[in-house]
């Protein structure tokens, strides 16, 4: 029944949180907006992911702008705590580069690299994911974030390709307060996986974001989120 109700809302609503200001980050929501960070900016983003089965703390992203249209990232992971087992998540670099927008902004195109380091954790191999990232402003308050990606291992012998989709929708409620909705579905050798969240993101400061969220997976089992997004 959950499911239905915010599947339902996907189809009725429909952004990037804030996709419309010229501070575009990529928290809250699945997926990468396709925004790019000023020239000579820096952006910091972080958060926690707690459930049942553990907490993800950090969640560390670290943005670079070069130039109008490229960024580069370092997705530096999480301390994951589990019941089982405590450890670091995988490091990633990841590079933005813009290729479309018209003259109003209502459509945006980026394209996405994301590359593990795992020489930082020489049990790894390595990965590496592209993906299309689509915003469009249909009204001043409804916007969408679309990201379409494909993942799979390089360097090595292991085999296992990875389809990935995310939508996000979402509502300006005023200047600096919106709502938002948001469906994953990611498809591998192994996994058939399909997500859905629902959350707020506060505007602190003109440079300044905080997000507070929740996840159901397949299983309807909750994961609460929040976050902070800021720029400098």
């Amino acid at each position: 029944m959950i499911r239905t109700v915010l599947f339902t809302l996907l189809l009725l609503a429909s952004s990037s949180v804030f996709a419309q200001n010229a501070f575009s980050p990529d928290r809250p929501g699945f997926g990468f907006s396709s925004g790019t960070t000023a020239p000579g900016m820096f952006g910091l983003e972080a958060g926690i992911t707690h459930s049942e089965f553990g907490t993800n703390i950090g969640e560390f992203f670290f943005r670079a702008g070069i130039t109008d249209d490229f960024e580069v990232q370092i997705e530096a992971g999480s301390i994951s705590v589990e019941d089982e087992k405590n450890g670091l998540t995988t490091q990633y670099l990841i590079l933005k580069h813009k290729i479309y927008n018209t003259a109003d902004g209502d459509i945006q195109v980026t394209l996405l690299n994301r590359t593990s380091l795992s020489f930082l954790q020489s049990d790894e191999d390595y990965t590496t994911q592209l993906y299309v990232l689509a915003d469009f402003s249909l009204t001043n308050e409804l916007s969408l974030s679309t990201n379409l990606g494909y993942g799979n291992y390089i360097f090595s012998e292991r085999d296992n390709p990875e389809l990935y989709f995310t939508i996000n929708p979402g509502y300006i409620l005023t200047p600096g307060t919106s709502v938002y909705l948001g469906l994953s579905y990611t498809d591998t050798n192994f996994i058939d996986e399909t997500n859905y969240e629902f959350g707020i993101a506060h505007m602190i400061h003109v440079n300044s974001q905080i997000d507070l969220g929740l996840v159901l997976d397949d299983d309807n089992n909750p994961y609460l989120k929040t976050g902070i997004a800021t720029r400098f």
